[in-house]
């Protein structure tokens, strides 16, 4: 009952105090009310309130709107500009953080939210959020159109290494070719027991892998997983998605000497058929169905992405796919060949895999990439831009990053590095489509019947 008593007064009544004879020194909410009732107290014929009073002023019906008029229009900002300032990640919370950092060097009385409506043209808080958000949507987009029209930022397996053409490709995710098919470590440095093996290819195929994934020496940015979009275009059980995920499920480990699976270890020093760490129960491969613990050790790992295709997990999706099979689990850990004979690939499509299993481990990509924050001089308007404040390439302090999935299981808990748990915050989040989560947790089904 509150509110239309105060729309009612506002409409019908005008303020006591003239805004324009105020000075507000200290543009704090408080120090606002502050300066409005030392007016109102010097007033003998005035019986309005600090909040009418504030309302009145400024034409609105909200005291927190006619606080932000207030901020905008009537106090004094603290620093010179706001233009060209260097924000890192792009979003209202680091602009804020940003503009902090440049209070702190002064006797500023009022807050940076305060600070940015004061240079601005906006008149509320909540409109200047909605105009970073925009601002870092085409900032983006701006970098992913540069991505996508640079030669130099786009790769392929092939790339890597000239063997990796789409013949072999196509047979490493199947399982097959030898680098899964051989036993032995990709260390490069032949052990007694388990030496690097084959005629050198095994050797260079390991360097190309790690060179790709940390960045050779002078190599240009198309040569590393950190700087530039892997394309995956004719390995065929990698496209075409209705998941919008991928997963492998590895069945033998062929390197020693890394912690990871039993080749090597006492129980099995020739490894012989060596097991990779069992992370997931298989239900079924095909028409095939393994009860209990009958299909032996096997290890499930995947990534999922959003319906955008600018979205980075769908952008670099290639190369969270590289990271994953290629590096963090055949190159460094060993895990190599299908789960069982009667599964249909190694790697693919989740959908494509013709696999029932209870879980899978998950990475995701994270993208690390500097933004700048400015005011167009003539509207005061906010104006996003990727950063080029160590190079004149506004490319080159992209950075793809991989790490451990962050998801929440179905009650809403958190629960990460989990492919069902990824999948669900994508959802959640209205980026996964409804039939793809579905796919999904058709697939990853928690326990086997």
């Amino acid at each position: 009952a509150a509110i239309p008593v105060l729309v009612d007064m506002c409409k019908n009544n005008e303020p006591c105090l003239s805004i324009d004879n105020l000075i507000f020194d200290a543009c704090t909410t408080e120090g606002i009310d502050a300066t409005i009732q030392t007016a109102l107290d010097a007033s003998d014929s005035c019986t309005s309130t600090v909040a009418v009073e504030k309302m009145l002023m400024t034409g609105t019906y909200v005291v927190k709107e006619a606080d932000a008029v207030i901020k905008s229009n009537y106090c004094q900002p603290c620093l010179g500009s706001l233009d060209l300032l260097e924000i890192g990640k792009c979003s209202y919370k680091h602009v804020k953080r940003a503009v902090k950092k440049q209070l702190a060097n002064t006797q500023c009385n009022h807050d940076a939210s305060t600070e940015i409506l004061i240079h601005s043209s906006y008149n509320t808080e909540s409109e200047v959020k909605d105009d970073i958000h925009l601002g870092c949507e085409a900032a983006w987009q701006n970098v992913v159109d540069q991505l996508n029209n640079d030669p130099d930022r786009s790769s392929s397996y092939i790339d890597m290494s000239a063997t990796f053409d789409n013949t072999f490709m196509n047979e490493y995710v199947s399982g097959i070719g030898f680098l899964n098919t051989e036993t032995g470590n990709f260390k490069g440095d032949d052990q007694e027991k388990h030496p690097t093996i084959g005629d050198g290819k095994t050797r260079e195929a390991a360097q190309a892998i790690k060179d790709f994934r940390f960045g050779a020496k002078n190599a240009p940015p198309s040569a590393n997983a950190k700087n530039s979009v892997l394309k995956a275009d004719g390995i065929i059980p990698l496209n075409d998605c209705a998941s919008q995920s991928i997963m492998c499920c590895f069945g033998r480990d062929r390197q020693s000497g890394d912690n990871n699976g039993n080749c090597g270890n006492d129980d099995n020093p020739d490894c012989d058929d060596a097991d990779p760490g069992d992370n997931t129960d298989l239900c079924s491969a095909g028409d095939t169905v393994f009860p209990g613990d009958t299909e032996g050790a096997v290890h499930c790992h995947g990534l999922v992405w959003a319906n955008d295709a600018t979205h980075p997990s769908n952008l670099f999706k290639y190369n969270n796919f590289f990271y994953v099979s290629f590096f963090d689990h055949m190159v460094t850990r060993g895990y190599v060949e299908k789960a069982v004979d009667e599964a249909a690939f190694m790697c693919s499509c989740t959908e494509k895999l013709d696999v029932i299993v209870s879980r899978s481990d998950c990475t995701e990509i994270k993208i690390s990439k500097s933004f700048t924050f400015g005011l167009n001089p003539s509207d005061k308007t906010i104006e996003i831009s990727p950063s080029t404040a160590n190079s004149d390439n506004d490319l080159d302090d992209l950075v793809v990053k991989f790490q451990e999935c962050e998801g929440i299981d179905d009650n809403g808990q958190k629960q990460n590095n989990d492919l069902a748990a990824k999948a669900n915050i994508l959802h959640k989040n209205g980026i996964l489509s409804e039939v793809s989560k579905n796919t999904i947790d058709s697939i990853l089904v928690d326990a086997c019947p």
